[in-house]
């Protein structure tokens, strides 16, 4: 990698003072690695040069960096530095080669990017302390796709800010859209200052092209020190490498905002076109009657203070292939595919337990289901299991639909009707005889019931012996006239058990 002449001046200024006169002044040449000057080594142009003295040779070859120990006249094609006083070349050498080494490594890590996933995101990222200035990659409809710094950073600094998504604000993008300098701005092929309404201080910019198209421009505010001369040849370098990589993330993420668009859309049961559906799941390479699920996560309250519902989704959905996460308000939507068989959905489900407990997360996961246009019902499903399950059981971290079907079918039949209204007459029956005669037939019951109407069991649990519980049965039968032979009868009595257990009297009942 060559490095600017300027840059490489501004970095030797303690230990060197050159020469008011510059071979190129109005322009800044590219320097390659420094070298010992030796009297046979063959001389080339854009070279820097340590000796003692400077040969007559040197005459004849252009853009010349000569650093010397001793003052002699300049001569034509040669930038004259001379070391200061308690400076000397091999001390000068070493912080250059140390210089060409930071911005070879740079530039090295930014050539094996290309193909990682989220490489955008990644080069800037990378380029963040190389270029001393926040930088963000725009594309052509206004919104930022990928950025160096948190949003809060750009906050600090009074730089326009962009949502969770990366779109702009409306009144930014529309003085965009009436702004002619920005459109003509498009045309530029190479690095530009850009200074506009709604942007406070300047923006150094390079456009990013596809097929003579600009569709995307790579932005550099000075916001932690102001543009030197050489900032626009380490932008151009890195809009080199994003350029290569850009167009094809562009095209996945368009896919990937119509995955998110359509699952929103069939999460929150909005009209969706069956030839969406089919896109979506062709999309992902998934077919259509295999087996989903649908799990809704809960993140901390630090992370929802932090913003990292985003970095989480593109975790889930790098590390876990057959998995779909989008952020949606304060939670984080997962389907699962687990294929057109269950059998390896333990192994799965083991892996999404690991990253649930690792990362302080609560989830609530649905049943198992083989139509993806019944999203919604589902979804209602992990809301249920996860508001339900933090309710009851705090200490674990992920609750399964099925394990509360009961209780959700309890909370919803009662929604209309009051629980203790939805509890069967002849337990009413029972309850007023108890109360009158301070008996316990609806307590022998439910344990009766409980033990699956074994007498042996039931007697045990109530501490009473085998002739007092044939009589209290005996008696609930009279009274009742249950017949309880009849698993209707039977799954009646439960559930109005159950539902006795969340109305007014449940103590009585227990």
């Amino acid at each position: 990698m060559k490095l600017p002449q300027s840059f490489i001046k501004y970095h030797l200024k303690d230990m060197v003072s050159f020469s008011e006169k510059d071979a190129c002044p109005e322009s800044d040449i590219l320097l390659k690695r420094p070298v010992f000057w030796e009297r046979d080594m063959e001389m080339v142009e854009n070279m820097i040069i340590f000796t003692d003295s400077i040969p007559i040779t040197a005459q004849s070859v252009p853009n010349i960096l000569w650093i010397t120990e001793k003052v002699e006249k300049n001569k034509k094609g040669i930038i004259l530095g001379v070391v200061r006083r308690g400076g000397n070349l091999q001390q000068i050498s070493n912080r250059l080669h140390r210089l060409f080494d930071l911005y070879e490594n740079w530039e090295r890590n930014l050539s094996q990017l290309i193909d990682a996933p989220g490489a955008l995101q990644h080069m800037v990222s990378l380029s963040q302390d190389i270029l001393g200035n926040p930088v963000v990659i725009m594309n052509a409809h206004y919104m930022i796709v990928s950025f160096s710094a948190s949003r809060e950073y750009f906050q600090k600094k009074g730089l326009p800010e962009f949502d969770a998504a990366g779109y702009l604000s409306e009144d930014l993008v529309n003085l965009f859209k009436n702004d002619e300098n920005f459109f003509e701005a498009r045309k530029n092929q190479s690095s530009f200052i850009y200074i506009g309404e709604g942007i406070p201080g300047k923006v150094l910019c390079h456009n990013i092209f596809s097929q003579g198209v600009c569709v995307g421009r790579v932005c550099m505010a000075d916001a932690e020190r102001e543009f030197c001369q050489w900032d626009s040849f380490f932008l151009s370098v890195l809009t080199g490498y994003l350029q290569k990589c850009f167009v094809q993330e562009q095209k996945n993420y368009t896919d990937d905002q119509e995955i998110t668009r359509v699952f929103l859309d069939l999460l929150h049961d909005r009209n969706v076109k069956y030839s969406r559906v089919l896109n979506f799941l062709n999309t992902k390479n998934w077919k259509e009657h295999s087996y989903f699920r649908l799990c809704v996560l809960q993140p901390s309250v630090n992370d929802l203070s932090n913003h990292t519902l985003d970095f989480f989704c593109y975790h889930l959905t790098v590390e876990y292939e057959n998995c779909i996460a989008v952020a949606d308000g304060n939670e984080i939507i997962i389907l699962i595919y687990y294929g057109e068989r269950l059998e390896h959905s333990h192994d799965i489900n083991q892996r999404l337990a690991f990253f649930i407990r690792e990362n302080n997360f609560r989830m609530g996961f649905s049943n198992y289901f083989q139509n993806i246009n019944g999203l919604h019902q589902f979804y209602v499903e992990g809301t249920f299991a996860l508001a339900y399950g933090q309710k009851t059981e705090p200490t674990i971290w992920r609750y399964s639909f099925g394990d509360y079907l009961l209780e959700y079918v309890i909370e919803k039949s009662s929604e209309e009707i009051k629980a203790e209204h939805l509890i069967a007459p002849e337990l009413k029956i029972l309850l007023d005889y108890d109360r009158k005669h301070d008996t316990e037939l609806c307590r022998t019951l439910k344990c009766y019931l409980d033990n699956r109407q074994s007498p042996v069991l039931t007697a045990k649990k109530l501490f009473i012996q085998r002739g007092t519980l044939n009589y209290r049965i005996k008696r609930i039968r009279q009274l009742t006239k249950l017949n309880l032979n009849d698993w209707k009868v039977l799954l009646k009595l439960q559930l109005s058990y159950a539902m006795a257990a969340s109305s007014v009297i449940m103590t009585k009942v227990n």
